[in-house]
């Protein structure tokens, strides 16, 4: 974009910041770098729940700040309003957990709901919500909603599951 266009990002920025404050700390708002402005008001897109590591992009709503989305988001790929995108970075807030969702695709079998709560539990990430969905042939996916630091350690998490007895693939839903 151009310098100029920048600057009117910038000042519509520092304006939600005097507007907003600083951040709030809890789920669903996080510390992020936006056009230089540290701690604008910030908010995860629920669309695809972002977390610390994912790539990303700010999208300047009307009245709510800037609601940040993982790169690859559906609703960021086609957007309308460009010039609404920023460039936004992750700011550091040690101990912060991020929701992120785990689809495990698997065979269904005595234990297999177990061995995967078992896994999350044993590398330290709190599990909030499990859903299962069966087919007929007998896979099963679990939807598993966990807390976590970043997306190092989630990805060292998905690794683990994908090594469970049964499983068919791993990966992270939207």
């Amino acid at each position: 974009s151009s310098a100029a266009s920048d600057v009117y990002k910038r000042q519509d920025l520092l304006n939600l910041k005097d507007k907003f404050g600083s951040n709030s700390l809890d789920k669903k708002i996080m510390r992020v770098h936006a056009l230089g402005v540290p701690d604008t008001y910030t908010r995860f897109a629920n669309c695809c729940n972002p977390i610390s590591g994912d790539f990303i992009t700010g999208y300047i709503t009307r009245n709510r700040g800037i609601t940040v989305h993982r790169n690859d988001c559906h609703n960021i790929l086609h957007i309308s309003e460009q010039e609404r995108l920023v460039d936004v970075q992750w700011g550091s807030v040690p101990g912060t957990r991020y929701p992120a969702l785990i689809r495990v695709e698997g065979w269904d079998r005595i234990g297999f709901v177990r061995d995967i709560s078992t896994v999350i539990a044993d590398e330290g990430v709190n599990m909030v919500g499990l859903r299962t969905d069966e087919s007929e042939d007998g896979r099963v996916v679990v939807t598993v909603t966990v807390e976590s630091d970043g997306l190092e350690h989630l990805l060292v998490v998905m690794h683990k599951l994908d090594t469970i007895r049964g499983v068919i693939s791993v990966g992270r839903e939207p």
